[in-house]
């Protein structure tokens, strides 16, 4: 009673709102191959948000280590 339940997989909306991106960009990416999708059906399209983290936390490691030289 009262557990929320966590939602893993998130439209491009949700995610641009998760990233504070905008939808196209990560539609953008997501053709680039810089952010992972997966197709459902014909026309949906939806992120991992565990794939998100990992994603964030690559961007910043490689900014530390862009810093660091």
């Amino acid at each position: 009673m009262g557990k929320e339940i966590e939602i893993r997989l998130l439209t491009a909306p949700q995610a641009g709102k998760y990233l504070s991106l905008h939808p196209k960009t990560l539609y953008f990416l997501a053709r680039k191959g810089e952010i992972q999708s997966l197709r459902i059906g014909k026309r949906g399209v939806r992120f991992d948000r565990i794939s998100l983290d990992k994603w964030i936390e690559q961007k910043l490691a490689t900014q530390k280590v862009d810093k660091l030289s």
